[in-house]
């Protein structure tokens, strides 16, 4: 059988569920779950790889659980210089970017940021850090 649930608000729900069997017999069940607001969420498991960075080649990660029509990785110096920019997939679900490094980078730390523009045009931004050990 299928129930569907009212709208619910943002925020933690608890939902329950109890049922018996022939013999009258019964279970309880609960679940909590959390309503997300629009755009909440839309962008998770961001992560470079491998980190630290010890060639020149590597990857972003990254997953969009609401369509996008436009992602831009940048890369910065601790002090806020921008290192470099480019265009990132916007696709739904799963996806990768590879990030060779400039050959004149440094060995440190530098910081990441996605920043992903929804299709229903809210903004998302995401920062990390990346360790450069050549």
């Amino acid at each position: 059988m299928e129930y569907e649930l009212p709208a619910l608000e943002p925020g933690v729900h608890t939902i329950s569920l109890k049922a018996w069997d022939s013999f009258n017999n019964s279970a309880r069940v609960e679940a909590e779950v959390r309503v997300a607001e629009e755009g909440d969420d839309a962008l998770v498991d961001l992560l470079f790889h491998p980190n630290p960075l010890a060639r020149d080649i590597g990857h972003f990660t990254y997953t969009l659980t609401e369509p996008a029509v436009e992602a831009r990785l940048s890369v910065f110096t601790l002090a806020g210089t921008l290192v470099e920019r480019q265009s990132a997939a916007a696709d739904l679900g799963y996806n990768q970017v590879e990030w060779a490094a400039p050959a004149d980078l440094a060995n440190g730390t530098y910081i990441y940021k996605l920043d992903v523009t929804l299709a229903s045009g809210a903004k998302l931004a995401r920062t990390d850090r990346i360790q450069v050990a050549r």
